[in-house]
């Protein structure tokens, strides 16, 4: 009876070890936060340079003190633009997700 009790002892530890702890659990928790935050806080800005061109791109450009903006484009790339070109620099505003400022005809 004695191998019963020390088995069934043997299993319960077992369970206990594979389950996963607390701790775990919040940081596997706190860590996809996180990263579904960070992936929604990633900003677009609109550069309009003095040609009437835009540039839409993946965070706020950067002044790098030498006269040219660094800034990622869309696809991942880092570019720069000489500051002389750049009339404004601007928060995107996309349309199809900001309807508050747009009219719509028939509205």
């Amino acid at each position: 009876m004695t191998n019963q009790c020390d088995e069934g002892r043997l299993i319960q530890l077992s369970i206990i070890m594979k389950a996963p702890s607390a701790a775990r659990i919040l940081s596997i928790t706190f860590s996809c936060l996180f990263l579904g935050l960070a992936a929604g806080c990633a900003n677009r800005y609109d550069i309009t340079l003095r040609s009437g061109n835009m540039i839409t791109t993946k965070g706020k450009p950067k002044e790098d003190g030498r006269g040219y903006y660094t800034y990622t484009d869309i696809d991942g790339a880092t570019k720069r633009v000489s500051a002389g070109q750049v009339r404004q620099i601007a928060p995107h505003v996309d349309p199809k997700r900001d309807k508050s400022n747009f009219f719509s005809p028939g509205s």
